[in-house]
């Protein structure tokens, strides 16, 4: 999933987080130009669907889960700053969670989508089901 969500050339300087949140289980991914260095799995619960309207208490589980990963980072790899959150995946395109993010750290946050990356055409509608597999048939490409 990072590989793919990375792009064919990292488009986010330095280090930043890359968070591909699910209704069950969200991954956060710490990358460094085109590598993972630190992978999380946080059991969050989140709703089936996120209106404009969502409030941001819906979101504060997964929010504490980012930011609670960027400052262990922080404190781990002294070298490390996290430049940018990069939300992937079925929440990508949603405002509230990228203005809670970015609320909470402090950090840009950016909506990225692999297949308009790696100029893929034919994105299936359930695309975020696809990173995974995406991110494999991408790793020796990037």
């Amino acid at each position: 999933m990072f590989r793919a969500a990375a792009g064919p050339v990292p488009a986010m300087p330095g280090s930043f987080v890359t968070v591909f949140p699910d209704r069950e289980v969200t991954n956060i991914v710490l990358g460094f130009k085109d590598n993972g260095i630190l992978y999380r799995t946080a059991q969050v619960e989140l709703p089936d669907t996120l209106a404009p309207e969502t409030s941001e208490d819906v979101l504060l589980p997964l929010v504490r889960e980012v930011t609670n990963t960027v400052m262990f980072a922080r404190n781990q790899y002294r070298e490390t700053s996290c430049g940018t959150i990069a939300v992937s995946g079925w929440m990508q395109e949603s405002e509230p969670l990228r203005t809670a993010l970015s609320s909470a750290g402090g950090i840009p946050v950016v909506a990225v989508d692999p297949w308009d990356a790696w100029g893929i055409p034919g994105k299936p509608e359930n695309a975020s089901l696809w990173l995974g597999v995406l991110g494999l048939a991408l790793r020796d490409l990037s």
